[in-house]
């Protein structure tokens, strides 16, 4: 789909309009380089996992403390009453 050019005038916010090329080749490069620091950042967690579990801990657990770590104490302790109602349930059945 092609767009017709944008003539030049007023924006919404009352000052003048981009130009939409100057636009494009402004912003392309931005988000091509935040996009690779983003491959790289995955690339180093990757390596950082695998350390992890080559000195022998579990990956999986090791996870999950980094969830928990993210959460408030509050928010972590009513998961787990949630969770433990929860399996009380199973308990019953």
């Amino acid at each position: 789909m092609t767009r017709a050019p944008k003539e030049a005038g007023v924006g919404h916010n009352g000052g003048p309009l981009l130009d939409e090329d100057a636009l494009v080749k402004r912003l392309v490069p931005r988000v091509e380089a935040l996009e690779e620091e983003m491959k790289s950042l995955a690339d180093d967690r990757k390596d950082l996992y695998t350390e992890i579990k080559a000195a022998g801990l579990d990956v999986k657990a090791f996870r999950k403390l980094i969830q928990i770590r993210k959460k408030s104490r509050e928010e972590h302790e009513e998961q787990l009453a949630v969770l433990d109602r929860y399996l009380g349930y199973m308990d019953k059945s």
